[in-house]
């Protein structure tokens, strides 16, 4: 299980959780498993394995006072023991850009939620925007024909 928020004062930053039980209790494995520039929060992990063995770790980057347009999904490498990732990270989904994906009553933007699925050789990317707090929250997808993006 892949956390972005374990207590307050570690917000925004992703844990590796483990546990012989699907309903827990969890403990941690790895905390962090990689820390994000100072003022991001790193929410929504999400771990898609391809079917050529690769793996890639998404998540949505929160900065506070980010302009509309950029509250990007980012992806990088992770093993497929969950236990290291790439160094670098890079670009999945920019974003939000719709209008949908904004809230006038968010006090920043987010896309958040990332699902990844394969289906005949094309990536559908699933995430959500808006104030998940009010009628703006919906979801959306982009299609790509790499799991990097775009």
């Amino acid at each position: 299980l892949l956390s972005g928020q374990r207590v307050p004062t570690e917000a925004g930053r992703t844990v590796l959780l483990e546990s012989d039980s699907p309903v827990g209790p969890f403990v941690d494995k790895i905390a962090p498993l990689f820390l994000p520039a100072e003022d991001e929060y790193v929410v929504d992990p999400h771990v898609f394995a391809d079917d050529d063995g690769k793996h890639y770790l998404y998540y949505g980057v929160i900065r506070p006072g980010w302009t509309p347009t950029e509250a990007p999904t980012m992806v990088r490498g992770i093993s497929a023991d969950l236990q290291t990732v790439s160094p670098t990270a890079q670009v999945a989904l920019g974003g939000p850009y719709a209008p949908w994906e904004k809230s006038p009553n968010a006090d920043w933007p987010v896309i958040e939620g990332a699902n990844i699925l394969k289906r005949n050789g094309l990536y559908y990317f699933f995430y959500t925007g808006g104030a998940w707090f009010d009628s703006t929250y919906a979801v959306g997808y982009a299609v790509g024909t790499s799991p990097l993006g775009p």
